[in-house]
């Protein structure tokens, strides 16, 4: 019988708009994320505060992870959580490429 190993982690991806911080944020924006692993065999679960991701958003995320982590892109899930109060539209258009850059990495414990 194997062992099943755990592993989170938490990053803010509150947005900057136009290079400066929100003032007003009353909550900030996460990303988290849960690794499981059992028999060399990892999957990852990633939930993002944001209105929606589409597959331009994750799919160069779940490369990197892939890359840093050894699991399969096919292994790995992200989604958002739909939340009305993050940006949309042109805003998030052009704050998407930087949402999944510099998150820490969730790993399982040995």
């Amino acid at each position: 019988m194997t062992d099943l190993k755990p592993g989170a982690a938490r990053g803010v991806i509150t947005p900057t708009i136009g290079g400066w911080a929100h003032r007003d944020v009353h909550d900030d924006l996460y990303a988290k994320a849960l690794v499981l692993e059992e028999g060399g065999v990892g999957v990852a679960i990633v939930l993002c505060d944001l209105g929606s991701v589409t597959k331009a958003d994750t799919e160069p995320a779940k490369e990197l992870a892939e890359a840093i982590t050894g699991i399969p892109k096919e292994h790995i899930l992200i989604a958002a959580t739909h939340t009305h109060y993050t940006p949309w539209g042109a805003t998030a258009a052009n704050t998407a490429g930087s949402t999944f850059s510099g998150l820490p990495v969730a790993s399982p414990t040995p």
